[in-house]
């Protein structure tokens, strides 16, 4: 991940803010980005990182041959956390560049993240360089035009600099969480248990397309992803993140909670969800979030430290060296 702010013209960021001055903050960053935005993309900074990138890469000694995977900041659509800085950001440079008529926030995403593409491929050839690159678009599973809009603005940004997108968007791929799992109210709505464990390892796996983070709901996500990306020529190549996205319903006490997460229904729905995403995505990735956590993580940690379960050895098939 590459830092999203490059190029930005003032340095005012106080690691020591605090929630509670969130939106002014957030107001700072979109407002800065918005009235500099074409300074932004023009500046040289882009440049000296790439250049310094690459040899950092060279140095490392990574393969040539082996795919690279690089982006500009994370989930630039959360508001939560700290993204809440970086997506009020990428707004603002969208709302600058006026570039195309979707979402500003996701259109000066796009273009974020090809200036980054133009750096990095003018240093590579001052290297003398060849690597294997895919430039990942990351979107949110949701909202299928956001993925689309980042597109839009990709190209909107590199058909400013007079470069031929078709030659650009075989290096770019959008990914998607895999995260299965809802929120409580969504178990309640189809009128599954919260507390019986039985019912809702059948929900995950077969409850209705249209509610969010069931198996269905997610083969049909990401085939609409996979759709918005073949008009621009661009791939989708598979997941960022991914498991358990369940949070605790407040009815289910927490040691059946746990015990449903790292037990085996939780490792028999995460490997389900998978395998059917590798049969129905060919060669597609497949991410989990952490590794391991301690308890009180959930739905993201897979248990505790050094502690084997079902959920964290159900990710083994699917692990490369």
């Amino acid at each position: 991940h590459v830092p999203i702010t490059l190029g930005m013209p003032v340095d005012f960021y106080d690691p020591s803010v605090v929630r509670e001055q969130a939106d002014q903050w957030a107001g700072a960053y979109r407002s800065v980005a918005r009235e500099n935005a074409a300074e932004i993309l023009a500046s040289p900074e882009w440049d000296k990182y790439a250049d310094a990138f690459v040899a950092a890469l060279i140095e490392s000694g990574y393969p040539a041959d082996r795919p690279l995977y690089t982006t500009v900041a994370n989930e630039v659509w959360n508001f939560a956390g700290q993204y809440f800085l970086t997506t009020q950001y990428a707004w603002g440079i969208g709302e600058g560049l006026a570039q195309t008529n979707g979402e500003a926030l996701r259109a000066g995403y796009g273009a974020l993240l090809a200036r980054w593409k133009f750096a990095l491929g003018n240093a590579l050839k001052r290297a003398g360089r060849e690597q294997e690159l895919v430039y990942v678009v990351e979107g949110q599973a949701a909202y299928v035009d956001r993925t689309r809009t980042a597109l839009e603005g990709a190209k909107a940004y590199l058909a400013s600099r007079g470069q031929d997108w078709t030659k650009h968007a075989p290096e770019f791929g959008v990914s998607v969480a895999s995260y299965w799992g809802a929120a409580p109210d969504d178990l309640k709505r189809d009128g599954v248990d919260p507390t019986d464990l039985a019912a809702m390892d059948r929900w995950f796996l077969t409850g209705p397309a249209n509610s969010v983070s069931t198996l269905p709901w997610i083969l049909a996500q990401w085939k609409a992803h996979q759709a918005a990306a073949k008009p621009f020529g661009v791939r989708l190549i598979g997941a960022y993140e991914g498991g358990s996205h369940f949070e605790r319903p407040k009815e289910l006490p927490e040691e059946a909670y746990e015990r449903f997460m790292w037990g085996a229904s939780g490792a028999k729905v995460n490997r389900a969800v998978n395998d059917a995403l590798a049969k129905e995505f060919p060669g597609t990735i497949l991410s989990n979030y952490v590794l391991a956590g301690p308890t009180g993580g959930q739905p993201w940690f897979e248990g505790p430290l050094a502690a084997e379960n079902p959920y964290e050895r159900s990710w083994e098939p699917y692990l490369r060296p």
